[in-house]
């Protein structure tokens, strides 16, 4: 894949595809790369990274689940396949690390960080081996990049998984980003899960939403029929007092087939009465409409609830219920990952 131009350009086309939701058109591409290669990792990887985006999100719950979960040990497989042959070949050492870190990814989004961690211990040893590839190849970047910041950030937003992760070296936040953003600029493959990462951090971690937008914004205009892009673009500019220029988002997510992103709309909109249009009457019932999700999607757009919990509590809180005001920051604690709403709840709740 390093020196194939057609393979490369098959495959880029086949992700470009796949993050703008055109699943069968990314599908028939990366057939044509298996009808090249085979044994090739990369066929099975994008077999699941298409199962992962049209069924988002993948739980063990998830009729595909299993399915998806094959094709990723079947990348790792034949990953390792390559590395018995050649230890140090690059394009099995990072397959590898890539099929690992999607089966962390998974375990992480499904809220069980216990199991995370332990398939990153699977994942370690290319992880080290990732971290003196960067020159050689751009691709490592990116999972350099997200080493080094989360295995600091991670035990800090999840302190249950602190005593298990003397097994990792340390990282480096500053470093971490920076990593992050070369492999967005550098990288072929990885440049737009650098970018859904960087906005990730930006937003949850280092609040800095106006940077956070910058990267949506670009995701969003380039894979418009992906509603997770539209969905954040139309958060930060709700967020950072742009209602208007969020309202075409916000359309096309009420208008789409999915509760999920519905919902994302029905909260964000919610927002906009109490903080802009000062109706907490409407706000409020806009945040306490959204309960009948299933669990798996309520966990995928967890910020968006504990966005609604932490509405509703400012608004109990004016009304001087306070006892409704710290049940729903407590809520809102419980499922936040967002730095700035984690301390207003703090906030109020030492206060009350």
């Amino acid at each position: 894949m390093l020196t194939d131009t057609l393979m490369q350009r098959l495959v880029r086309q086949s992700l470009e595809r796949m993050y703008n939701q055109e699943f069968e058109a990314s599908e028939q591409l990366v057939s044509k790369v298996h009808t090249l290669y085979p044994n090739h990792p990369v066929y099975p990887l994008i077999k699941a990274l298409n199962l992962y985006w049209k069924h988002l999100p993948i739980t063990e719950t998830t009729p595909v689940y299993s399915t998806y979960q094959a094709y990723l040990e079947q990348c790792v497989a034949l990953s390792k396949a390559r590395l018995e042959k050649n230890p140090e070949e690059l394009e099995g050492t990072f397959f590898a690390l890539s099929a690992y870190s999607y089966l962390v990814l998974q375990s992480s989004e499904a809220g069980n960080y216990l199991k995370a961690v332990g398939q990153a211990k699977r994942m370690y040893s290319y992880m080290k081996k990732g971290f003196n590839l960067t020159e050689k190849n751009p691709e490592f970047f990116l999972p350099t990049g997200v080493y080094n910041y989360y295995a600091e950030q991670y035990p800090e937003s999840h302190p249950m998984v602190k005593p298990l992760m003397w097994f990792f070296a340390n990282g480096d936040k500053a470093k971490g980003l920076e990593q992050m953003k070369i492999g967005m600029h550098r990288s072929t493959f990885t440049k737009v899960e650098a970018a859904y990462r960087l906005l990730d951090v930006y937003s949850k971690h280092e609040a800095k939403p106006a940077v956070a937008m910058e990267y949506a914004a670009q995701l969003s205009e380039r894979y418009p029929r992906n509603l997770l892009f539209v969905a954040r673009h139309a958060e930060f500019l709700v967020i950072l007092g742009k209602p208007g220029a969020a309202q075409p988002y916000l359309k096309r997510l009420e208008s789409s087939n999915k509760p999920m992103f519905q919902r994302v709309a029905q909260v964000l909109q919610a927002y906009i009465e109490e903080k802009y249009e000062k109706d907490d009457a409407s706000a409020l019932r806009g945040y306490l409409a959204g309960e009948g999700l299933p669990a798996n999607e309520k966990q995928l757009i967890r910020d968006f609830y504990a966005t609604a919990y932490a509405g509703t509590a400012r608004i109990y809180a004016r009304q001087k219920n306070i006892s409704k005001a710290r049940e729903y920051y407590k809520k809102a604690q419980d499922v936040a990952e967002s730095h700035s709403t984690l301390e207003e709840a703090a906030q109020f709740l030492k206060k009350n």
